[in-house]
């Protein structure tokens, strides 16, 4: 369920102690407007950073509506299928912050070069990063 209302809020009766409504469903769903920040880079320039923080373009909602997908070329035995993309899309191992005033991600490395080390993915290959989020 994305919101309670399709576009103007409605009141709605609920016992506090029995009901919780997540953040992200107390907006209208009309008002859902997804951002991208996208970035690549070559595998052996995230395994040298650790940590990342990429700065958004205006605000999200909340930290519950940034995703984060990831995109590399598919490895089979050693050998890059350029033909095929690999999309990482439950990755987690990042965090939303506003500081002073600014919306970032940071994107903690470390897992994710694990993750693609176990895919095969070689030190000279480009990883696609695609930070989404719902705009405030």
């Amino acid at each position: 369920m994305d919101g309670i209302a399709e576009d103007e809020p409605i009141q709605i009766y609920f016992t506090k102690e029995f009901t919780t409504i997540p953040q992200h469903n107390r907006r209208p769903i009309a008002a859902k407007r997804w951002r991208h920040k996208e970035d690549s880079q070559p595998f052996r320039d995230l395994l040298k950073s650790g940590k990342f923080r990429y700065l958004l373009e205006s605000e999200a909602t909340s930290g519950e509506d940034v995703k984060l997908m990831v995109k590399h070329l598919r490895v089979v035995s050693g050998r890059i299928d350029k033909s095929y993309n690999i999309i990482i899309d439950d990755f987690t191992d990042f965090t939303y912050n506003v500081e002073a005033g600014k919306p970032v991600v940071w994107v903690h490395f470390g897992k994710l070069c694990e993750i693609l080390e176990r895919h095969g993915v070689k030190k000279n290959m480009n990883v696609s990063i695609d930070i989404a989020y719902v705009e405030k």
